[in-house]
């Protein structure tokens, strides 16, 4: 049975012409071959998400840029799901940049300030029912996603 986030992720890349992913959800790449774009790119109104097959990462109109990878014991989805949490919080809240995030591209990520405590909490909490939901998509699509 084929895991969520690889249904999803090969949803993901069969449009772009790309090949499927690995079992871990990891396209292969072989050595000197770079990857010359993200899997997928959300675009937000303060910033945009790239999707890449181990990481996600924040792109500020400025150029400055904020790496994240799953926690041991995560999933990509999971990691994907708590970045994206903090860019709606942020952007439905306040109309800004996440707070938490800016702050990391700024390397100034160890001073917790009221908002960026709230917005972290936030994410926090609907981080899980994110990742609910991606993978219920990714199960309802999956038999189409895959060939």
């Amino acid at each position: 049975m084929k895991r969520p986030e690889d249904i999803l992720a090969n949803r993901i890349v069969a449009p772009l012409g790309l090949p499927p992913v690995s079992g871990r959800g990891e396209r292969l790449y072989y050595l000197g071959e770079e990857m010359p774009t993200p899997l997928a790119t959300i675009h937000l109104r303060h910033s945009k998400l790239e999707l890449w097959p181990s990481h996600c990462r924040t792109v500020f109109p400025d150029g400055r840029t904020v790496e994240a990878a799953p926690n041991e014991g995560e999933t990509i989805t999971d990691c994907v799901a708590h970045e994206l949490a903090h860019h709606l919080i942020s952007q439905a809240m306040h109309d800004k940049p996440s707070a938490c995030l800016r702050a990391v591209a700024n390397g100034d990520g160890n001073r917790w300030t009221p908002r960026r405590r709230e917005e972290e909490e936030a994410a926090l909490s609907i981080g899980p029912a994110l990742v609910e939901a991606v993978t219920k998509i990714a199960e309802a699509y999956g038999s189409q996603a895959v060939g």
